[in-house]
This record gives structure tokens, sequence and C-alpha cells, in this order.
């Protein structure tokens, strides 16, 4: 079964709601520090699948590319994703 763009909004939320919350304990107050820079990359993969992109299909394609902050994030959420599909419907 095709995820619904509302459970891929609502993956997008969860692992942003997750980022902020690894961002308050840091105490990160630079604004290059990694997780400040990996949320402003969860920020533009929201953007993409609320315009009806495939979260899918932008994770695999961020995975390769210029951009290594983009790189890691796609990688380590793609995986999460993946599951989170599986998962039952709450």
């Amino acid at each position: 079964m095709q995820p619904t763009s509302s459970q891929a909004e609502a993956f997008c939320r969860a692992m942003m709601l997750e980022l902020e919350d690894q961002w308050t304990r840091a105490r990160g107050h630079q604004e290059r520090h990694p997780l400040r820079e990996k949320i402003r990359q969860l920020e533009w993969i929201v953007e993409r699948v609320a315009a009806g992109e495939s979260l899918d299909l932008v994770l695999t394609q961020g995975s390769h590319g210029d951009d290594a902050v983009r790189c890691i994030l796609c990688q380590e959420l793609l995986p999460r994703w993946n599951q989170a599909k599986q998962s039952p419907r709450r």
C-alpha cells in the first residue's frame, strides 16, 4: 500500500520535533551547528512533501548529491521512513 501524503507530512513533523529536541538538549547556539543544518534540510524536505512530491523520491534523490548535510540526513531518514511505512497506521 502506498503511503499517503499526510503520512509523509506526519513523519516529517515527528522527525522535526526529534531534531529540535536534540538541538535544545545540545543547547546549540552556533548558526552552523550540525543539528541546526539538519533542521534546515528537513525544512526543505517538508516543503517538497507539502508541494506534493513523494517523500520516497525526495529522500532517495537527496541521499546522493553535492549537499553533504542533505545526503546525511536523507540517508538517516530513509530507513526510518521505510520502517514507518511498514508500521500499522494510527
